[in-house]
């Protein structure tokens, strides 16, 4: 190992030390943390919305962290379904803080959870994954509303 030099080492170090915090201090709106015991870069949980139309569920999360981290982002997906603007259907989210040109490596963790957290509450209907969906939230937001609420209590994971 060389001294001064940002290895697989250092980036395991790092994201343990990540989760050692969020695990001591759980950041609003995230339950249920944990690494995968064979790989520390890759984390899942359950994000808890405190904002309708989608504080009726919970939503699996999944992230993975790259070899290049922190000098990339780590990848979020969502495990649950979403009916939002900015999260297509296989789980993607439409997350600036992790996008690859805006990335910055002294982003934390908590920041991510943060802005993620936000999104969900605020969809940003203006750089949507789901045209249709930022089309309703613009257009009529109560059936927006209604429709995400029906979705979130029929797909997401039930709240403790």
């Amino acid at each position: 190992e060389q001294t001064g030099t940002w290895n697989g080492i250092n980036m395991a170090k790092r994201v343990a030390k990540e989760l050692k915090l969020l695990l001591e201090k759980s950041p609003p709106g995230v339950a249920q943390l944990a690494a995968d015991p064979e790989d520390v870069l890759h984390w899942t949980g359950v994000l808890v919305p405190t904002e309708p139309p989608f504080n009726v569920a919970a939503f699996g999360f999944d992230i993975r962290f790259p070899d290049k981290y922190p000098f990339a982002p780590p990848a979020v997906t969502l495990t649950t379904p979403m009916l939002h603007p900015n999260v297509d259907e296989a789980g993607l989210i439409c997350l600036s803080v992790v996008d690859a040109q805006k990335w910055k490596p002294a982003t934390k963790m908590e920041q991510v959870f943060a802005a993620l957290l936000q999104l969900i509450h605020e969809p940003e209907p203006d750089h949507p994954l789901r045209e249709d969906i930022a089309e309703k939230f613009m257009t009529n937001r109560k059936a927006f509303n209604k429709a995400a609420t029906d979705h979130a209590k029929k797909h997401g994971v039930k709240r403790a």
